[in-house]
C-alpha cells in the first residue's frame, strides 16, 4: 500500500489534484487507516496513470477520463456483478458464515470496495429479502444473511475518518420500512466523506427513541429511505419532525417517494453516486 505523497512521486500527478480526481469525480477510492490516512494500492496508481494520459496527452476531460475508467473497468471485469453475486447468496442460505466471510474477502482483494458494496453484497440482499418476502426462505434464514452482511459495512464505517466541521447525519427509515440497504450504501458514502453518521436502520419508530436521540445529540439533518408503499405517507413524519424541530434538513431517497407530493420533493436525492457528490458538493462544499 502506498501514501499520497509516494502515489504523487510514482503518477506524476500533484497530490493536490488526485485528492480532487478522488473527492469530485470518484476517480479512485483510497483505503483510509483507522486514523484517516488515505494508502492506495498498485491499482489506483495504474488507473492515476492512465487518467494522466488521458487528459494531458489526448485532451481529454477528466469527468469524461473518469467515464471511460469506470466502464473499461467494468468490461474488464472477469465476471458479470450478477454471477459474483450467486455464489453468495447461497453460501449465506447455506448459514455458512466462515465460507461467506472468506468469499467476501476474495470479492475485496479483487475489486474496488464501492463495486463489492454496491454490485455484489446490495443485490445479494435485495435477492434475499424478495426470497424471504416470496416464503422461499425463512425469516432466520434471511436475518443471518442481512446480519452478515451489515456487520461489513459497520466494519468501514470505522476507517474513515470523521471531519469535526461537518454536522452529524442521523440515518434511518421510518416504522414499517423493512428495508435497509440504499440507506447503508448512502451512509457509506456519508462516512468517506467524513461526515459523523448516526446509523439507526429499519423500522425506526418517532416516538420510540428518536426524537430523543435528536435531542439528545443536537441532530441537524435527518437521512430518510422509503422503499415500501405500504409505509405510511412519509410528508405526515416531516410534519411531525419539523413541529419539533422546525431547523432540522432531510435528505430523502427510496422507490418509495417515486409520487412524493412536491413539499418534500426539494429534499429528494437521485440514486448514484455522481448525484450523491453533487449534493454533497452543493450543501457542504468540495473538500
Amino acid at each position: 500500500m502506498f501514501t499520497i505523497q509516494s502515489v504523487s512521486q510514482l503518477s506524476g500527478i500533484p497530490a493536490r489534484t488526485i485528492r480532487t480526481w478522488e473527492t469530485r469525480y470518484q476517480a479512485i477510492s483510497p483505503q483510509r487507516t483507522e486514523r484517516g490516512y488515505r494508502i492506495y494500492s498498485e491499482q489506483d496508481i495504474q488507473d492515476l496513470k492512465w487518467l494522466r494520459d488521458q487528459v494531458q496527452r489526448k485532451g481529454t476531460s477528466i469527468k469524461l477520463a473518469v467515464e471511460m475508467l469506470h466502464k473499461r473497468k467494468q468490461n474488464s471485469l472477469p465476471l458479470r456483478s450478477d454471477e459474483l453475486v450467486q455464489p453468495l447468496v447461497d453460501l449465506l442460505l447455506q448459514l455458512d458464515s466462515h465460507a461467506s466471510n472468506r468469499l467476501l474477502d476474495l470479492y475485496f482483494s479483487q475489486f474496488d470496495y464501492e463495486y463489492v458494496f454496491h454490485d455484489i453484497m446490495a443485490p445479494a440482499l435485495i435477492r434475499i429479502g424478495d426470497q424471504w418476502e416470496h416464503g422461499l426462505v425463512s425469516e432466520s434464514e434471511e436475518h443471518f444473511a442481512t446480519n452478515l452482511l451489515i456487520h461489513r459495512f459497520y466494519q468501514y464505517f470505522r476507517i474513515f475518518d470523521v471531519n469535526p466541521s461537518l454536522p452529524k447525519i442521523l440515518c434511518f427509515c421510518p416504522e414499517g420500512e423493512t428495508h435497509q440497504i440504499g440507506l447503508l450504501l448512502f451512509a457509506l458514502f456519508l462516512r468517506k466523506q467524513g461526515v459523523d453518521t448516526i446509523f439507526l436502520g429499519a423500522g425506526t419508530p418517532y416516538n420510540g427513541g428518536l426524537k430523543q436521540i435528536m435531542k439528545k445529540k443536537d441532530i441537524e439533518w435527518l437521512a430518510i429511505s422509503v422503499t415500501m408503499s405500504t409505509v405510511d405517507p412519509i410528508s405526515q413524519l416531516i410534519d411531525a419532525i419539523s413541529t419539533d424541530f422546525p431547523a432540522v434538513k432531510y435528505i430523502l431517497g427510496g422507490q418509495g417517494l417515486l409520487h412524493a407530493p412536491e413539499t418534500i420533493q426539494k429534499w429528494i436525492i437521485g440514486e448514484t453516486k455522481l448525484e450523491w457528490m453533487e449534493w454533497f458538493n452543493s450543501q457542504f462544499g468540495e473538500r
